[in-house]
C-alpha cells in the first residue's frame, strides 16, 4: 500500500482496462483520476496535476497521445510529472528521449504495473502478497 497518498492521472481508451487499472491503484492506496481520452490528455493533466501521469498513446487506432505527452513534456508546469506511457507500441522516435517517460508495454501484469508506478513515483518496494 502506498505510504502517502500520490494523485494518478490515467489516461487510456479501452474503458476495461482504465477501471481495472485504476482499482488496482485504488487498493493500493493512491488517488486516481481517470481520462479515456488520450487525446486530451494534456487538458487532463493541466486540470488534476498529478504526482504520476499513465498514459496510453492511441485513441480510436491513432497516435493521439504522442502528440498530448509532446505537449505536457514541453510545458514548464508539467515537465516535472513522471509519465508511464502504457502502450502496446512503445516508445519510439523522440517519444524515448522525453525526460522522465517511462515505457510499460501492454499486456502487462499488476506486480509490473504497481513496480513501474513505485519507481516512477520514488516509493521504495514493499513486500507483496
Amino acid at each position: 500500500m502506498a505510504t502517502t497518498t500520490a494523485r494518478i492521472a490515467l489516461v487510456d481508451d479501452d474503458l476495461r482496462l482504465l477501471d481495472l487499472i485504476r482499482e488496482v491503484l485504488v487498493e493500493d492506496g493512491y488517488e486516481v483520476m481517470t481520462s479515456d481520452h488520450p487525446g486530451a490528455a494534456y487538458a487532463f493533466v493541466k486540470a488534476c496535476q498529478p504526482r504520476l501521469l499513465i498514459l496510453d498513446l492511441v485513441e480510436n487506432g491513432k497516435m493521439v497521445g504522442a502528440e498530448a505527452l509532446r505537449r505536457i513534456k514541453a510545458d514548464p508546469t508539467m515537465q516535472g510529472v513522471p509519465v508511464i506511457v502504457s502502450s502496446a507500441l512503445g516508445l519510439t522516435g523522440d517519444l524515448a528521449s522525453l525526460p522522465a517517460v517511462h515505457d510499460l508495454a501492454k499486456p502487462f501484469d499488476v506486480k509490473s504495473l504497481l513496480q513501474a508506478v513505485r519507481s516512477a513515483i520514488r516509493e521504495p518496494a514493499r513486500p507483496t502478497g
